[in-house]
């Protein structure tokens, strides 16, 4: 029996997806898995324990080519040890395999980490076009064919890790500067008279960025981006710029539309538009689509 921690932190429910798939792979293979959302470990709620553990997983979402700050921050209290882990990370499009992993392996590695996979997922955008449910559901059936190949490589010591990129630096602007971004703007946010007080995004923010004051909600300067407010808003109230509102795409359910037959699930089998034959060749590489 392996014992089998996951960390992951996610934004608008992508990762927390995966994660839980990966999850399920595990357990489905005489393991124990133990899923840690980061912010659990960062606002003290729970501690870090890896005793007894064979590996360790580090899921998130894509943050201008790079791991969202959170991340890093998460990563810095981690203890030093010979860990095998492995991380997962999302992202709306196979592009440049969403960026770089390398500036947080090297993070690792000086913790004596050792990483014996790194893998991109596929998953729908959170911001810009709306994906449609047909991409959706396609794209959540390949995460499960995905996670349950990850699962069977790293149990059968299949090392997988992506090349160092030669614009690995310019990756690690992109995130800093996304970061310096968020924060800088974090103060921004506002909410329509649609609001109905219903407290959610106070609860739900990884990094208390929003408080509530009577019936006012105050945003602060710890914004990470990770849209989890805005997009799990009932009544879709939170806003920041004419030009965020207009790359704001509608929420969507993935386990509804997972269970809705009329929805056909084979999106990229005939999806004809270039970028959508890039995304069908990526999966093919990835031995997840014929």
């Amino acid at each position: 029996m392996r014992n089998v921690t996951i960390f992951y932190f996610s934004g608008t429910g992508n990762t927390a997806y995966v994660a839980n798939q990966i999850g399920s792979a595990f357990s489905g293979k005489d393991s124990i898995c133990q899923l840690v959302p980061m912010e659990n470990v960062l606002l003290k709620r729970t501690g870090i324990d890896l005793e007894n553990t064979d590996y360790v997983g580090i899921g998130f979402p894509v943050h201008a080519m790079d791991a969202p700050d959170i991340v890093y921050r998460f990563v810095d209290l981690l203890p030093t040890g010979n860990f095998k882990f492995f991380i997962f990370k999302t992202a709306g499009d196979p592009m440049l395999n969403g960026g770089s992993s390398y500036h947080l392996r090297e993070k690792l590695r000086i913790k004596a980490w050792k990483c014996i996979y790194d893998s991109l997922f596929v998953m729908p955008s959170n911001v810009g076009n709306n994906p449609n449910p047909e991409m959706i559901k396609h794209l959540a059936l390949i995460a499960v064919k995905h996670a349950s190949k990850m699962v069977t490589d790293i149990l059968t010591g299949k090392i997988v890790n992506e090349p160092k990129s030669n614009i690995v630096g310019l990756f690690r602007l992109f995130g800093k500067l996304e970061s310096k971004g968020a924060k800088k703007n974090s103060d921004r946010w506002r909410v329509n008279e649609d609001c109905i007080h219903c407290g959610k995004c106070v609860s739900n923010c990884p990094t208390k960025n929003i408080t509530s004051e009577g019936t006012k909600l105050v945003f602060g300067k710890t914004c990470i981006w990770c849209f989890r407010c805005c997009f799990h808003c009932p009544t879709q109230a939170i806003m920041m710029s004419k030009m965020f509102d207009k790359m704001r795409i509608k929420p969507y359910n993935i386990e509804r539309i997972l269970e809705e037959p009329a929805i056909r699930s084979d999106f990229f089998e005939h999806a004809t538009p270039q970028h959508y034959v890039r995304f069908r060749k990526h999966f093919q590489e990835l031995g997840l689509m014929d």
